[in-house]
Parts: C-alpha cells; sequence; structure tokens
C-alpha cells in the first residue's frame, strides 16, 4: 500500500489549487474546524477483493478514493452576480483537473488509475466534498521469501 500512496503523492503534488494532501485519517469528521489547509485531498487505499495467483502471490484489486474537500464561500444562486458566482464554482474546475491527472497514468506494476466513480458527500457544515473513486490492479509479492 506505501508504494500506492507515494505514487499517488507523486502524480497529485504538482497540481496547484491543492493545500494539503494527507492520508484520510478521519480529519473531516472532526466536530470542530478540520486541521486541514483547504482546499485538501485526503487520501484512502483498500483492497476490496484479493486472489491467489501462487502461495505467496495476490493479484490486489485496489480501490482508491480521493476526499476532495473545499471550505466553500460564495453563492451558486442563478441571482448571484456572475462573477461571484463563477469563482464558486470554480471547484468543479479543481476536480477536473485532478481527474485528468491521475486518469490512465500508470500507477505500480505498470497497471494504470482508471476512474470509476465519483459522488459529492451530503454534508452540513459548509464543507464541500467530492469523492473521486480510482481502482487499479497490484501484484502483492513481499510474502515472497
Amino acid at each position: 500500500m506505501k508504494e500506492i500512496y507515494l505514487r499517488l503523492i507523486e502524480l497529485i503534488e504538482p497540481i496547484s489549487f491543492l493545500k494539503w494532501t494527507d492520508l484520510d485519517k478521519g480529519q473531516l469528521e472532526s466536530p470542530t474546524r478540520p486541521a486541514v489547509a483547504f482546499p485538501t485531498c485526503l487520501i484512502k487505499i483498500e483492497f476490496p477483493k484479493t486472489e491467489n495467483q501462487t502461495r505467496k502471490v495476490q493479484r490486489c484489486n485496489v480501490l482508491i478514493t480521493l476526499r476532495v474537500a473545499f471550505d466553500f464561500i460564495g453563492s451558486r444562486a442563478i441571482q448571484t452576480p456572475e462573477s461571484v458566482r463563477n469563482q464558486s464554482l470554480e471547484y468543479f474546475d479543481n476536480i477536473q483537473t485532478l481527474y485528468e491527472a491521475l486518469q490512465g497514468q500508470t500507477c505500480i506494476n505498470n497497471q494504470t488509475l482508471e476512474r470509476i466513480g465519483q459522488r459529492e458527500e451530503d454534508r452540513d457544515d459548509g464543507i464541500k466534498v467530492i469523492n473521486l473513486y480510482f481502482q487499479t490492479t497490484y501484484i502483492d509479492t513481499t510474502a515472497q521469501p
């Protein structure tokens, strides 16, 4: 998992709009204001399915969740002046930039990243969170002697 995380950081690091990138350790669930800089990208890596190739080698399906959070300011209402509305909709462009930076990129073991979904979280704290879901595969040979 460490290799996957380091590769993701390498791909995400050049994205200028992000102010904070870290493993998702529940930072956004804090009862007080989250101790992150916004916009932030929190990374979760899971192996929802693994399959033995040999006794000591597994093929792992990898699910990556990027929780991209924005401390939302401004209004998107149609009555809002266009300049203010455009600024508050900038997060759409930012999400697209992140998607483009990862989609089709080689992760590890020459396997590529593929976006499989995108979903907005329902929150009432003024933080806008978009989840980007990517998948890849990983051949785990770490159990080899």
